[in-house]
């Protein structure tokens, strides 16, 4: 899920490291210029849905992710549609909804990115807490800028991270 503050040239960065790996990353907008609506996650499983219907999908590499409130609507998305999921990635977001768990015949994984400069960095440490002591593989990027923009760098750790998936 797109933040509010990506640039349009942030689509090209992606592909780049999706190539790189032979990923596909599909970016979603919200209708709203503002914000993500809550309503949007339903948004989010249309495009999932969409996504297996129109490409042969690895499903151990198979996430949903955004950032801030793109982050925590895939966050949700991710709790209705975890039996598809390998895993989730969020960057500055809060982890609201239900909790995800780990199945052993169908690990599940999280890579949280956080700013130490994001005015959540105290909740995403207790959330990152939680979710190891509920035996949930997380993958922490920890990020020195600020928390309105990823960066390359961002987005290579991001592509590495889902092209690994498949191996754990």
């Amino acid at each position: 899920m797109r933040a509010i503050t990506d640039a349009k040239s942030d689509l090209g960065l992606w592909k780049t490291h999706a190539d790189n790996r032979g990923l596909i990353i599909v970016l979603v907008e919200p209708s709203s210029a503002e914000r993500w609506l809550p309503g949007e996650t339903e948004l989010a499983r249309d495009v999932l849905r969409l996504c297996r219907q129109r490409f042969s999908l690895d499903s151990e590499r198979v996430v949903v992710g955004g950032q801030a409130g793109g982050g925590a609507l895939a966050y949700r998305a991710v709790a209705l549609e975890r039996d598809d999921l390998r895993g989730c990635v969020v960057f500055d977001a809060r982890l609201a909804g239900p909790p995800i768990t780990d199945q052993p015949d169908n690990r599940f994984s999280l890579l949280i990115g956080r700013s130490d400069k994001s005015t959540l960095a105290e909740r995403l440490e207790r959330d990152l807490g939680l979710l190891r002591k509920a035996g949930l593989p997380v993958v922490v990027v920890r990020r020195d800028g600020a928390a309105d923009r990823l960066t390359g760098g961002d987005m290579a750790a991001v592509t590495r991270w889902i092209d690994l998936l498949d191996q754990i």
